[in-house]
């Protein structure tokens, strides 16, 4: 169907084979080619044509939205009555009747429209909101854990819409996105633009998006001050750091030095140091381990530091005891 053959004459004979989906995107190319004025012509021949279709409140709905647009209130109000005898439970005929009575000056029975909306949902307060994102956020990492990608994704994104500031999730959803191959990995929504998603991404995620520089420097940032914020006291000197004598002191912090990709990657680099010119010290701060990789990693050190029962203070006065002049943090 072409917008060369939708005259006011074409129209009624046009519309007989038109699906729902067909109707829609019609109505679309209409708007953009500047033939706004036949929409309105095009829904209501389409509705007395198809009085049987199962989705006719939809269209209903769509087609009071335009008579609104066309300041037609009344049309609009009846076009929404016809809707919600229909389908009862179309709350957003119920939402738009209660705006058209309001345009038509009837207060009470937008209130009335409105109250009835209200009374077809289930109650929404703080703690249902809390207690679904919750049951949200838990049923995507079991399904995720279980390879249902897809339902996990799902999930991620209905507690986004329920409340788009957490954090948690928006670096979990697009993880998972690009775990995925899914591009692109930032996807905005109605209730999650793209400037809250990136601002939202971990900066491990980011690394492997772009390589713009700054753009890592400028999220690292963010990221530090959202989700890590500064320690509640800060070392003023490291004393033993500033002493010449012996070797280099080294520290490696990290909480892989497991079965891990970055064990295995760093599988030969402790033990390469010349040990007359370096010393050894590594902290870990990952989940109990037993494997070999973990123990190649504290035989090859020279001194080992578990870190998992310090708060960050203390492990940070840990380093610091140990003079420590070079750290290097191995989480990235």
């Amino acid at each position: 169907m072409t917008s060369e053959l939708l005259t006011p004459a074409a129209i009624e004979s046009a519309v007989c084979d038109l699906s729902v989906a067909d109707l829609i995107r019609t109505a679309e190319m209409l708007k953009h080619k500047g033939q706004a004025q036949l929409i309105e012509a095009l829904y209501q021949e389409w509705i007395e044509q198809h009085s049987n279709e199962p989705l006719l409140y939809a269209v209903l709905f769509n087609h009071a939205v335009v008579l609104s647009d066309a300041g037609k209130a009344e049309a609009a109000r009846q076009a929404l009555e016809r809707a919600i005898v229909l389908n009862p439970d179309f709350i957003p005929a119920h939402v738009n009747l209660g705006r058209a009575h309001e345009r038509l000056g009837k207060v009470d029975l937008a209130l009335a429209a409105w109250s009835t909306a209200l009374a077809k949902m289930a109650p929404i307060t703080g703690s249902a909101i809390t207690h679904k994102t919750m049951a949200l956020n838990q049923s995507a990492r079991v399904l995720e854990a279980a390879g249902q990608d897809d339902d996990a994704e799902s999930m991620l994104q209905q507690s986004l819409e329920l409340d788009g500031q957490q954090r948690e999730v928006i670096q979990h959803l697009l993880a998972l996105r690009q775990r995925q191959c899914e591009w692109p990995v930032v996807a905005p929504s109605e209730r999650a633009s793209r400037g809250l998603l990136m601002r939202g991404i971990s900066p491990l995620s980011v690394a492997a998006l772009t390589d713009d520089p700054l753009l890592h420097l400028a999220l690292a940032s963010h990221y530090n001050q959202s989700d890590v914020g500064m320690p509640t006291s800060l070392l003023s000197a490291w004393p033993r750091a500033t002493e010449k004598a012996g070797p280099l002191r080294i520290g490696y912090l990290s909480s892989d030095l497991r079965e891990h990709a970055v064990g295995y990657l760093m599988t030969e680099v402790l033990g390469l140091h010349d040990r007359k010119q370096v010393e050894v010290f590594s902290y870990y701060c990952g989940p109990e381990a037993r494997d070999p990789l973990h123990a190649h990693f504290r035989a090859t050190s020279d001194h080992w530091t578990d870190l998992e029962h310090l708060d960050d203070d203390a492990a940070c006065r840990r380093i610091a005891d140990d003079g420590i002049q070079i750290l290097v943090d191995l989480n990235g």
